[in-house]
């Protein structure tokens, strides 16, 4: 069924998440410990979290179980 990969800011220290930052409508870019904009240019540093900078984790969500797995 259809899976849907998903990005997220990532705490190896406390397992905090957070969602990617948003420019001109859509997720900012990682490159080393700057995000940027595609579109724009802006850059802005990784956030940080327990003293260390974030990493960005995939999470694959399937959609088949997240529509019928409530029902």
């Amino acid at each position: 069924m259809a899976k849907v990969v998903e990005q997220e800011l990532y705490c190896t220290v406390c397992g905090a998440t957070k969602d990617i930052p948003l420019c001109c409508g859509k997720e900012m870019e990682l490159d080393g410990i700057i995000l940027f904009c595609s579109t724009c240019g802006r850059e802005i540093k990784v956030t940080r979290h327990c003293g260390k900078e974030m990493l960005i984790r995939n999470k694959v969500i399937d959609l088949k179980k997240e529509i019928f797995g409530k029902l």
